[in-house]
């Protein structure tokens, strides 16, 4: 179903790019990038997700936080790089993308 988080990341893109001002979301992109990368199996670090959906690093940290504290997601340290943490969704917030995602087509 990654292929339906992209494409609904992308309609995202282009509706924001209609705007005058910024009409993103940080954590609805965030937590489809995390599904991607979870359907994917592929690790993303909490510092690549800023750039992907288009925030500032400062910004983007402080709507982890707000994420980790309402339970979406699970931050874990990489115990090869002390500099990096990885970020997952959570298996309930995976669970709701997935029922949310099979609706949507």
């Amino acid at each position: 179903m990654a292929y339906r988080a992209r494409a609904i990341l992308s309609f995202r893109a282009k509706v924001a790019g209609l705007a005058f001002a910024p009409m993103t979301d940080p954590i609805q992109d965030a937590l489809l990038q995390l599904y991607i990368a979870e359907e994917e199996e592929t690790e993303i670090a909490v510092s690549a997700i800023g750039p992907l959906i288009r925030v500032a690093q400062t910004t983007w940290l402080r709507h982890m936080a707000l994420m980790e504290e309402a339970g979406l997601v699970i931050r874990t340290n990489d115990p090869n790089d002390k500099r990096r943490c990885w970020l997952t969704l959570s298996r309930e917030c995976k669970a709701r993308l997935d029922e949310f995602l099979s609706d949507f087509w």
